[in-house]
């Protein structure tokens, strides 16, 4: 009986869970982003013809925006964009399904390392209704898909130290989280290490370890080929931490290796702990709040605060247990990868953090359930939590798309469209990438956006397009920064450009269209020129 209730409670865990993440999918976030769009129509080339955007076969990096992507949401993506079309539901929900299914495996992950029943559900219940992975798993995500392969492969792990043949299973999970994202390149290698380090005497056969790890690394060659000797590596050598500018500026000037190397320490330690700090974990972490007037949003619900203290309150007492050494290690290293990176602190890089956060909340919870033994008391925790994570989700539902429409290119979906019904009528087709109701202050990829929601073909797509240094065209399109002062008019043709880009008034052009943000301000002007 109690089996039952358990997995029932788990079933309404899951069906919320996806519930919250496919909700409003294609509207929230309110357009694919940069990164998005590019996954999408690398993913429709791929399915298609076998080659993305660059031309590259069946590539293991796909080129993006000066850096290079991982290769295996793009290869996942593709059936679902085959069979339900050039949209944002095909791009984004694979993220979805695999985000819901990383409920689970914390579920399945804390039942395995032993730390009771209750604290599997209570985990599973607080990761579904985590601000953090609810966001990222609405979102063409890598690293949440690397998120999955993780933690089952973790939990395989686990059930391999008693039944061996597990571990193949995981060692190919775990390698799949390196082609997933490069964040795991770093962290599985290390958490793998101490693994067969902390389980090395509950380990009958020896010998499955090494067949663990061996498989593991006969899996990675092409990945590390690609890393060394390829293109692969070019997006860690671009992000690692001695590239940051403020970096730079303060190593400026200073010749001492031991002062060099002091700084250095010093800016990374600062970093890390960047990750570290309760107001960025409960208060401000999540970028989804208007900046006026309303309240930001930390990565976790801030009323799982007191339930973390309570968790580090567990991990004092209960040391020597493996299972919480296991947990204080991801803890501490998860950070270390993403604090090697330059920038500011960065949600995604580090979303592997989310896994031993959500279990030491867990912890707290179980503490108020043992501890004080009050039904009433654990109603009312579990019920403020609800009410805290359905003030930010009607918040980021209704007000998010609103807000940062901008911010998520909105307006490139609308062009693609318009286009698409019109471009019979032109000569050519101009778009300026840069947008922005404020001095131009981004810059998207228009023609990826053409590509993907037009079911433009690819072959004649690597057939036709053409870039130098101040434009790239394709079929009858030309993406380039347009300046009136000097542009050449080309009659009967079509010019995209942002709201306050206005032709001269000696150019013979013509209004006939506009493109609004959700809150009515204008976001790009068409002109036709006669």
């Amino acid at each position: 009986m109690r089996i039952l209730k358990v997995n029932i409670i788990l079933f309404l865990i899951l069906l919320v869970g996806f519930a919250l993440r496919i909700y409003r999918i294609s509207s929230v976030p309110p357009s694919l982003g940069n990164d998005e769009i590019s996954i999408a129509y690398d993913a429709y080339s791929v399915i298609n013809i076998g080659k993305d955007s660059n031309d590259a076969f069946l590539p293991l990096s796909f080129k993006s925006h000066g850096e290079y992507k991982a290769p295996l949401y793009i290869y996942v993506a593709g059936p679902f964009v085959k069979i339900l079309g050039n949209n944002e539901i095909a791009v984004r929900l694979p993220s979805v399904i695999f985000g819901t299914l990383t409920i689970l495996g914390i579920y399945l992950l804390v039942k395995k390392l032993r730390l009771g029943e209750n604290t599997a559900l209570f985990s599973a219940f607080l990761l579904a209704i985590t601000p953090w992975h609810v966001y990222t798993s609405r979102i063409a995500l890598e690293s949440n898909l690397a998120l999955f392969f993780l933690v089952f492969g973790a939990l395989y792990f686990l059930k391999g130290i008693e039944k061996g043949k597990y571990l193949f299973l995981s060692s190919i999970l775990l390698a799949l989280s390196l082609y997933a994202y490069h964040t795991e390149w770093v962290f599985v290698p290390l958490i793998m290490i101490f693994s067969s380090f902390l389980y090395w005497k509950n380990i009958v056969n020896k010998k499955r370890l090494v067949y663990w790890w061996l498989i593991f690394l006969a899996l990675i060659p092409p990945l590390l080929i690609n890393a060394f000797f390829g293109q692969g590596g070019v997006r860690a050598g671009n992000e690692f931490i001695l590239k940051d500018f403020v970096l730079q500026n303060q190593l400026s000037g200073v010749l001492n290796i031991f002062s060099r190397l002091f700084i250095i320490f010093s800016f990374w330690l600062e970093k890390y702990l960047s990750y570290t700090n309760l107001g960025y974990i409960f208060t401000n972490g999540l970028d989804v709040s208007a900046g006026y007037g309303i309240s930001d949003f930390g990565l976790l619900n801030i009323l799982q605060l007191p339930l973390v203290l309570l968790g580090i309150l567990y991990i004092a007492k209960h040391i020597r247990e493996k299972s919480t050494l296991y947990i204080l290690f991801w803890i501490l290293v998860a950070p270390l990868i993403s604090s090697l990176t330059e920038g500011e602190p960065n949600l995604v890089r580090n979303l592997i953090s989310v896994i031993p956060l959500t279990v030491l909340s867990s912890w707290g919870l179980v503490w108020i359930w043992e501890r004080w033994g009050s039904k009433r008391l654990m109603g009312l925790a579990i019920t403020i939590l609800i009410f805290n994570f359905a003030f930010f989700y009607r918040y980021y539902i209704t007000q998010f798309p609103y807000h940062f429409a901008e911010r998520w290119t909105y307006g490139f979906k609308q062009i693609a469209q318009y286009i698409g019904q019109n471009k019979g009528k032109y000569n050519q087709i101009y778009i300026d990438p840069r947008f922005g109701v404020v001095n131009n202050s981004f810059v998207g990829v228009p023609s990826l956006y053409v590509l993907y929601f037009n079911r433009e073909d690819p072959q004649a797509f690597l057939n036709t397009k053409y870039k130098n240094i101040d434009q790239f065209s394709f079929l009858k399109y030309t993406v380039k920064n347009i300046d009136w002062t000097t542009e050449e008019i080309d009659k009967g043709s079509l010019y995209i450009v942002s709201s306050h880009s206005i032709p001269l008034k000696r150019q013979n052009m013509k209004e006939i269209y506009t493109i609004k943000l959700p809150d009515g301000t204008i976001a790009f002007r068409f002109f036709q020129s006669y």
